[in-house]
């Protein structure tokens, strides 16, 4: 769909084929991508916790409230959700963040820290530093695209709302936090005040279980006091303890708030990260309406699954190219904090044939959720004017017609930061999805028809997931068994056997997952049992998202995981289940290539969920047990 002459700006440039390649050669190095430096702050700080020593509670050096740790932990999950999106935030925090580390590795550590936490952030500032350079190549490679001209945005811009909900929510979350802490600080002023005026006594211990110890007092009166670390106190060693009527508690173990340490990790980290995407994307926002922005003509279409706009080079009308992707709503004609007003009885809605506007914004984030659910279809290409500077992490806008019997266009405002496209992206066939999909035609032309069953089953890389999960799980349930924890006991166990089915399933499926072809269908084995799905009800078969799904006139089927795309298209080049799913579609289309034979029951498959829901079992008693 084009756009009527009169709503192109003056002077408003093609962005060209060459143009957008330049700008997508100008990103990052692979070295610098979010998800590197992301592992190495992950796996730096995972390393100094897992290799410090255990914390001893002693009466001259008791344990208390761990504030600092907590400070820390939560920069830390900050970061990690920055990097990605954020990188000029991100790269602000990794110095106070970077600060903590050294006085954690210096001072706060029982027996010296790991100097890996200082190591993996200097490396993600490298990364991000590498991303913030590649930015501004970019913004001056799409500025000399654009010319020197320089355009208003159009009126629905000047009443679009950008980050109102997620500051709100933010707002509300760290309100919570901050309860959280005020309880927090004040429940311990007063455990600190009782325990001042407590009676202390040095007595014996007689009796220890994994959360408390029984100590014998003077007067011969036995008492039970909580412990987080009981193994630090010995039946038969005496030990500390503050007694004040009916309360008592360990010298060596002051109260410590975990509960309220968790509600405020819990919300003040969201809350934050809400609060900053909000203020950040409205200051952009803010910008991009008040100045005068280049403008550039474009193609875009939306994506078929997740309703994110994909934008094209103008003179690249099938789209074999992806540019960047950003997520979208639409800006309606309106009033606005000083501006223009419209004059009575001015219709300032949407046009004939145009969606009115949503009556709140829930409205138009329930569409947007339904789209990235249930995907939108194949939506036709779209010619655009781009208003802003696209660069990683720049807020821009979009006017296109979104209805072909409606020539009036739509204008589209961004709702989080542009993402640029990987410059390897340049399969047409695929819809600026990851799949590998080749013509259904060329496939079958590689294939024979056989008699026997033909069948698809594990490989390598999926092997490697299953190998993958299953360490995750074992050292998982060890830590769960270990003291590490002992004062989470309770929530841990309930998350564990909340997420125990779906990791056994992801660990059965990436091991033994089968796929069978006979003459009348599919035998599909997944991680709990074996499903038939006949050549007649089957309609489409797709790899995405490591997953192979198989649509069919009942319903939906899926296989997950499958295989580790990113890594298998970067080491060899090709994706195992683009090619199962290649060939079954081969199968699907072309009937004379079917097996004539029917899968005996030896070769449809076995599930292997069971057996590792068993083993698993048997490890949590085994650990339990030692």
């Amino acid at each position: 769909m084009t756009l009527p002459p009169d709503r192109i700006p003056a002077g408003a440039r093609p962005w060209s084929t060459a143009d957008t390649r330049a700008w997508l050669a100008a990103g990052p190095a692979r070295w610098a991508r979010p998800a590197w430096g992301f592992a190495a702050l992950l796996t730096g700080t995972a390393w100094a916790v897992f290799t410090d020593e255990d914390p001893v509670c002693t009466t001259s050096d008791p344990c208390g409230p761990q504030w600092w740790a907590l400070l820390l932990l939560g920069g830390l999950l900050l970061e990690l959700c920055w990097i990605w999106r954020q990188p000029g935030p991100a790269l602000g925090l990794l110095v106070p963040l970077s600060a903590g580390f050294g006085y954690e590795m210096l001072y706060a550590s029982a027996g010296g820290g790991s100097p890996a936490p200082l190591v993996a952030a200097a490396f993600a500032a490298a990364g991000l530093t590498a991303r913030l350079l590649a930015a501004n190549r970019q913004r001056g490679l799409a500025l000399k695209a654009a010319g020197p001209a320089r355009h208003p945005l159009p009126a629905a811009g000047k009443s679009f709302r950008r980050g109102s909900l997620g500051a709100v929510i933010g707002g509300a979350l760290l309100a919570v936090a901050g309860v959280a802490l005020h309880q927090g600080l004040a429940t311990s002023a007063t455990e600190e005040a009782r325990a001042a005026a407590a009676t202390r006594f040095d007595v014996p211990v007689t009796a220890q279980d994994t959360e408390s110890v029984t100590v014998t007092l003077p007067d011969g009166g036995t008492r039970t006091v909580s412990a987080l670390f009981p193994e630090n106190h010995p039946v038969g060693r005496p030990t500390a303890v503050l007694v004040d009527g009916d309360w008592a508690r360990l010298v060596a173990e002051p109260y410590d708030p975990l509960g309220r340490q968790f509600v405020m990790l819990a919300t003040g980290v969201p809350g934050l990260l809400l609060l900053g995407n909000s203020l950040i994307g409205r200051r952009r926002f803010t910008r991009l309406r008040s100045q005068p922005q280049p403008a550039l003509l474009v193609h875009v279409r939306q994506h078929p699954e997740n309703g994110r706009e994909q934008v094209f080079a103008h003179d690249d009308p099938s789209a074999g190219i992806p540019v960047f992707r950003v997520s979208t709503l639409p800006a309606f004609d309106g009033a606005d904090d000083g501006g223009d007003q419209p004059a009575d009885g001015e219709v300032t809605g949407a046009g004939p044939g145009r969606a009115e506007p949503p009556d709140n914004p829930f409205t138009a984030m329930r569409e947007e959720f339904a789209a990235a659910v249930h995907g939108t279809g194949r939506q036709p290409l779209r010619e655009a004017v781009l208003y802003g500077v696209p660069c990683a992490g720049a807020e821009v806008a979009l006017l296109s017609r979104t209805d072909a019997e409606d020539p009036e266009p739509l204008l589209e405002c961004a709702v989080s930061p542009l993402t640029p496209a990987e410059p390897r992206r340049r399969n047409a066939g695929d819809h600026g999805t990851r799949s590998g999909r080749r013509p259904v035609d060329d496939v079958a032309a590689r294939l024979s028809p056989t008699d026997r069953p033909v069948s698809w089953s594990t490989h390598g890389a999926s092997r490697g997931v299953a190998a993958g999960y299953l360490s995750l799980e074992i050292l998982g349930l060890w830590a769960l068994t270990s003291h590490w924890f002992a004062g989470w006991t309770l929530l841990l166990w309930a998350m564990a056997v909340l997420s125990l089915p779906h990791g056994v399933g992801a660990i059965a499926t990436a091991a033994h997952w089968r796929v069978t072809a006979d003459r009348e269908g599919l035998w599909v084995t997944g991680a709990w049992r074996v499903r038939r799905v006949r050549w007649d009800r089957l309609t489409e078969v797709r790899h995405h998202q490591d997953a192979l799904r198989f649509a069919t006139r009942d319903g939906n089927l899926r296989l997950q995981p499958v295989g580790w795309s990113w890594l298998e298209r970067r080491c060899r080049g090709r994706v195992a289940a683009d090619e199962v799913a290649d060939e079954i579609r081969a199968l699907l289309h072309h009937p004379s290539l079917r097996p004539a034979e029917n899968a005996d029951p030896g070769e449809q498959g076995m599930p292997l969920g069971p057996a590792i829901l068993a083993g698993t079992t048997l490890l949590i008693a085994a650990l339990l047990l030692l």
